[in-house]
């Protein structure tokens, strides 16, 4: 009988270890943003960097300056990657083109590799270089 007992109270306890699992994954997102103007040779671009600890769900706010994107949210961490979403399109962006073809709301960011997005406009806008760290 008191085997019985112990054990009827031992089985929740159990159960609560069990759910303590593996904790959320988190990650640092490093946002680096500059603005650029095709209208002046001798434009000096204002360079700003931001870097934010996230969990899947979070969001933060980015400069929007020259009409970019103001809002992120972390939409999924994985073990190598983090997906974000943007609340206005960016361009891929490669050798300082930019791909206006090919609008990107949620890109994939993969762990030591750095991104590169830019706001769709062929006269002045953003640059934003994004990199991400996975923490736990």
């Amino acid at each position: 009988m008191k085997t019985r007992a112990l054990a009827t109270m031992l089985l929740p306890l159990g159960f609560l270890a069990a759910c303590g699992g593996d904790p959320e994954p988190a990650a640092e997102v490093t946002v680096e943003m500059s603005d650029w103007s095709g209208w002046s040779p001798d434009y000096e671009p204002q360079i700003k960097v931001v870097t934010h600890t996230v969990a899947a769900g979070d969001t933060f706010e980015l400069d929007p300056a020259f009409g970019g994107p103001e809002t992120v949210t972390v939409e999924e961490i994985d073990e190598d990657s983090v997906t974000l979403l943007f609340d206005a399109p960016l361009s891929p962006r490669n050798d300082g083109r930019i791909n206006m073809n090919m609008n990107v709301w949620a890109p994939t960011i993969t762990e030591g590799r750095a991104t590169e997005l830019a706001t769709a406009t062929l006269d002045a806008g953003m640059n934003y270089t994004i990199t991400v760290e996975i923490t736990e």
